[in-house]
C-alpha cells in the first residue's frame, strides 16, 4: 500500500489522534510531500534512515522539523498496528533527531496605528474584503489562526454578539463581539452565503481571471497565513503572522489601559502568569525600561 493517498486517507479516517481540520491537513501535507520523495515506495519498505533524512532536510525551521518528527512517528506507530507495516521505522527518530531549543518568537506587535493601517490598506475586492474581516476578526477577538480556519456562521450567535469556539486544549472559550466588528460580519455575511465565514477562494478563468468564493471550502490555516502575510507587505511589514494579530490584540489592550487580570481573561490563559510571561516578552516595553537610563556624572 502506497503511503500516499492510500495510507494516509485510511489514517486521518480512522486515527483517533488526528481530530481537528486544521491538523488533518498538516498531517496530510507532510505525508504527501514524503510520497514525493519515495513514489515507488510502499508503506512497509521505509527505513528509519529515510525519514531521518527527511526530517534533516537542509533549511528547515525547526518547528517544521519538529511537526514533520511528529507526525511521522504519530503514523508509523498507527500503521504498525493497524497491520499495513511490519515494524516502525519513525520510533528511533526520538534519538535521531532534536529539534533544539528554538525558543519563542518574537513576532510583530503592531500598535494601534498599525491596526488602523493594515486593515484600511486591504483592496475592495472579493479577496480583498475577506482578508480585511479575517484581520479585524484576529485583532479585535485575539483569535488564534486554527480558529480562524475554519470559522463558521453558526459559532456567533443569532446578534453577532458572541463567538464560541474550542480553544487550546480543548477548552470551550466564548468572547465578545466589538460593535466595529459586528457591522463589518453583518455586511460580510451577505457575501460569505455559506458554512464558513472564511471561504476558499479560486479563480474562474472563464470569466477574465475573475476571483469567486467556493462557500462550501473552508479557507484553512495556509490560506490565513497567506492572507496575513498579504496585508503586512501592504504596508512594509515583512513575515506578519496570524499570531502577531494575537499579539496585537493583547498590546492594545495594554496600550488602552486594560488590567493585565482582564487581559489574560479576554486571551483565554489559564493563569495570569501566562500572561505576563507573553507580555513581557513586547519590544516597548524593554525599550522603555532603558531609555531613561542616565548617571549621574558630567559629560564631557
Amino acid at each position: 500500500m502506497k503511503l500516499f493517498p492510500d495510507a494516509t486517507l485510511i489514517y486521518l479516517s480512522k486515527g483517533a489522534k488526528v481530530k481537528a481540520e486544521s491538523s488533518r491537513r498538516d498531517y496530510g501535507k507532510v505525508l504527501r510531500l514524503l510520497h514525493s520523495r519515495h513514489r515507488t515506495l510502499d508503506v512497509n519498505d521505509y527505513t528509519d534512515q529515510l525519514l531521518t533524512d527527511f526530517c534533516s532536510e537542509r533549511g528547515l525551521a525547526p518547528a517544521t522539523l519538529k511537526k514533520r518528527r511528529a507526525i511521522l512517528r504519530s503514523f508509523w506507530e498507527w500503521a504498525q498496528w493497524y497491520g499495513i507495516s511490519k515494524s516502525n521505522p519513525a520510533a528511533p527518530l526520538k534519538f535521531t533527531i532534536s529539534p533544539g531549543n528554538f525558543g519563542v518568537r518574537e513576532g510583530n506587535w503592531l500598535t494601534e496605528a498599525q491596526a488602523v493601517r493594515l486593515i484600511e490598506a486591504c483592496p475592495t475586492d472579493l479577496v480583498g474584503q475577506r482578508d480585511r474581516v479575517i484581520l479585524m476578526t484576529g485583532l479585535f477577538t485575539g483569535a488564534r489562526r486554527a480558529t480562524l480556519a475554519n470559522l463558521q456562521w453558526d459559532q456567533f450567535d443569532k446578534g453577532l454578539t458572541t463567538l464560541t469556539f474550542v480553544g487550546k486544549g480543548s477548552k470551550l472559550a466564548v468572547v465578545a463581539v466589538p460593535e466595529q466588528l459586528r457591522s463589518v460580519l453583518k455586511a460580510w455575511r451577505h457575501v460569505a452565503t455559506g458554512a464558513y465565514v472564511f471561504p476558499r477562494n479560486h479563480i474562474d478563468l472563464s470569466n477574465n481571471a475573475e476571483a469567486f468564493l467556493n462557500v462550501d471550502q473552508p479557507l484553512g490555516g495556509d490560506g490565513i497565513a497567506n492572507a496575513v502575510r498579504r496585508a503586512g507587505q501592504r504596508i512594509g511589514i515583512e513575515k506578519l503572522a496570524p499570531h502577531d494579530l494575537r499579539r496585537s490584540f493583547a498590546a492594545i489592550l495594554e496600550d488602552k489601559g486594560t488590567t493585565i487580570a482582564d487581559i489574560s481573561r479576554a486571551m483565554g490563559h489559564e493563569n495570569i502568569s501566562i500572561t505576563s510571561g507573553y507580555m513581557d516578552r513586547r519590544p516597548s516595553k524593554r525599550l522603555a525600561v532603558t531609555s531613561g537610563f542616565a548617571l549621574e556624572m558630567e559629560m564631557r
